[in-house]
């Protein structure tokens, strides 16, 4: 208080100026810092929707190219655990494979 005491009234008025002056810079770069906040939140939700597709498994899409029916081969000279089991012709010729084509190839 003991300033505005020995202060004219064009001291006064040139002051208040300065005050006003200042508070426009200051919501001028608060207008700046909340659009550049907006842009920010933008990209994020953005890199965020990018994140999660690149993590996501992609369909593939397909065509049967032709059925197999695979033969058991014999597995003589192979070495294992040692007990070797017996399968009825049934089982042996229940074996089937799928050759597919995709896109991606």
């Amino acid at each position: 208080m003991d300033e505005l005491a020995g202060m004219t009234e064009a001291d006064l008025q040139g002051a208040i100026r300065d005050m006003e002056s200042e508070m426009r810079r200051n919501r001028q770069t608060m207008t700046r810092v909340n659009q550049e906040n907006r842009l920010y939140e933008a990209r994020v939700r953005e890199n965020q929707e990018k994140l999660k597709m690149s993590t996501q498994l992609p369909h593939m899409v397909a065509n049967v190219g032709e059925l197999l029916d695979v033969e058991d081969e014999e597995e003589e000279g192979r070495e294992g655990s040692g007990f070797s089991i017996k399968k009825t012709e049934k089982e042996k010729s229940t074996k089937k494979a799928i050759v597919i084509k995709t896109t991606a190839r």
